[in-house]
């Protein structure tokens, strides 16, 4: 009989519930920007019809994987005040759209973290910008 899974962690469920949101809050600021840049060049345009080409602006930019990947204001933000306060030894969660990830912070150093994952091996670390890396503590606090 093989052992059931174990849940994530309600910390874990919570912040993949919350990077949704912040996803949506960086559609936002993307509309946002893009409406303004259009307002600026076009000074006697419409605003309503602005509004709606900066919606299709935005959405054609959300096809393409490398401006997704890279546009996130909000959630970019928010990772890195997350993960400047772990220190290398640290245990956590990696948040991620599937679920979550523990890993171990094995460095730090300015604007990376190098993580290992249990999950894979664990012998090569992962470096990442901080803000592509959104880390809760695994203690839940």
């Amino acid at each position: 009989m093989a052992t059931p899974l174990k849940p994530l962690p309600a910390v874990v469920v919570r912040w993949r519930r919350r990077a949704h949101w912040l996803r949506g809050f960086d559609a936002v600021a993307a509309w946002l920007v893009v409406w303004a840049g259009l307002m600026a060049v076009g000074h006697q345009a419409d605003g309503a019809a602005v509004g709606v080409l900066a919606a299709v602006l935005v959405a054609l930019a959300a096809a393409v994987p490398a401006v997704r990947r890279r546009w996130r204001p909000v959630t970019g933000v928010t990772a890195l005040v997350m993960s400047w306060r772990f220190r290398p030894g640290e245990r956590a969660w990696r948040v991620t759209p599937d679920g979550g990830d523990p890993v171990l912070v094995t460095g730090c150093r300015g604007w990376r973290v190098v993580l290992v994952s249990a999950a894979r091996d664990p012998i090569e670390g992962v470096a990442l910008r901080r803000t592509h890396a959104l880390l809760v503590r695994a203690d839940g606090s």
